[in-house]
């Protein structure tokens, strides 16, 4: 391979590995958010159960291991394969690749654990809930089979359109999807009216959450299938595991803030029902809400509440 040949590779695959790896992995943006919203998470519930703590913990360190990972890959390949004896190495697979991408899958299948047992509790479906286990399992299987896939190929070229990247990207994107619709049909169905105001605006931050995700997971699959060539898909990859971690993060943080909000309407004259004073997932909740009458007086209170 001539010189001429690696760097054009180089620009092609790996710029966007890198591009990734600035976004996703070392700006305060994502990976400093989860260190920020872990202190929060650890301060404000000292009595969560083993189960969330430890769930956040895994979290932690796997998204700190994945961020080791990549760094490792990045010195690999954009300093250690510098050097013009060390060319060859520009596209081989690196182990550190290998460990990243089963650190992405393994977080992945942490944190929609959370949002599986969410749904559980706010659907009660045993069909949806058991739909999205299987899913989040397979995208599980096919992150190995990939990994198996780059162990065996030695080269990241040779991998493109193996079963295991198409196969995970299909699960992930369908598993992210279906929890977003499946928890937004859910609050449709009680937030029909003007005076739902409230619950709407209490739960709308892990409808942002799950919009992220989607988007990732499928821009992840349709980069990987309409671009084979090039590594653009790498970038959204990188940035996923952040995106999980940090969407899990806000979502059990919120808890607090969305009791505070609850308070403050109760002292309005707004009847809410046992789902919106307990937001753990310890028990499956009622879903049926009460009826409930906002004035616009209330509600400007309400809102400034929620700021200050």
């Amino acid at each position: 391979m001539s010189d001429t040949d690696v760097f054009l590779e180089l620009s092609v695959l790996y710029g966007p590995f890198i591009v990734g790896m600035m976004i996703g992995s070392t700006t305060p943006r994502l990976f400093g958010i989860t260190l920020s919203q872990t202190v929060v998470y650890f301060r404000q519930y000292p009595d969560d159960k083993p189960l969330l703590k430890g769930l956040v913990w895994l979290s932690l360190i796997l998204d700190t291991f994945h961020l080791v990972m990549v760094s490792e890959n990045v010195h690999f390949w954009y300093i250690y394969c510098r050097l013009p004896e060390r060319y060859e190495g520009l596209p081989s697979f690196h182990w550190a690749l290998g460990a990243s991408i089963i650190g992405t899958y393994l977080i992945t299948s942490a944190v929609q654990c959370l949002y599986i047992l969410r749904v559980a509790a706010l659907n009660g479906n045993k069909v949806v809930v058991c739909a999205l286990s299987i899913l989040s399992v397979l995208q599980l299987v096919f992150g190995f089979v990939l990994w198996g896939d780059l162990t065996v190929a030695k080269s990241l070229a040779a991998v493109h359109g193996t079963l295991g990247q198409i196969g995970g990207s299909i699960e992930l994107a369908a598993t992210t999807d279906w929890i977003r619709k499946d928890r937004e049909c859910g609050e449709q169905t009680h937030l029909i009216h003007r005076e739902h105001w409230l619950p709407h605006q209490v739960t709308r931050p892990s409808m942002w959450a799950y919009r992220d995700l989607s988007c990732a997971s499928s821009l992840t699959l349709i980069l990987w299938l309409v671009l084979p060539e090039n590594f653009v898909f790498i970038t959204f990859t990188l940035i996923r595991s952040k995106l999980y971690v940090n969407s899990m993060l806000v979502t059990l943080n919120f808890r607090k803030a969305a009791r505070q909000a609850l308070d403050s309407s109760r002292q309005t004259g707004i009847t809410t029902s046992k789902f919106y004073q307990d937001l753990d997932i310890d028990d499956r909740v009622d879903i049926e809400l009460s009826t409930m009458s906002l004035s616009s007086a209330g509600r400007s209170t309400l809102v400034n509440n929620q700021r200050a």
